[in-house]
């Protein structure tokens, strides 16, 4: 934890608006952070063009890139993910 209590007040007060597209890959079976995170009204206010891809908790937890890799390859792939993936947001 104290890596992340110094690493935090390092940061800006107000970050800089975000300009390139952001994709956020979620694993909803993180038993670390909620789900709640992914929400992308979290995001609205500085990241411009942002959207999230969510992964099902049954393939994917907090390490998604290594639990779920191939769905992460087609998130990242794809201009629409779900389309990809085949399911929905």
């Amino acid at each position: 934890l104290n890596y992340y209590r110094a690493n935090f007040s390092l940061l800006p007060e107000r970050p800089r608006p975000i300009s390139v597209p952001t994709r956020l890959i979620w694993g909803l079976g993180d038993p670390a952070l909620g789900p709640q995170l992914a929400d992308p009204r979290n995001y609205r206010d500085w990241v411009r063009d942002f959207d999230v891809v969510t992964i099902p908790a049954a393939i994917s937890g907090h390490w998604v890139q290594q639990e779920a890799p191939n769905d992460v390859n087609a998130a990242l792939r794809q201009p629409d993910p779900y389309i990809a993936l085949g399911y929905g947001p």
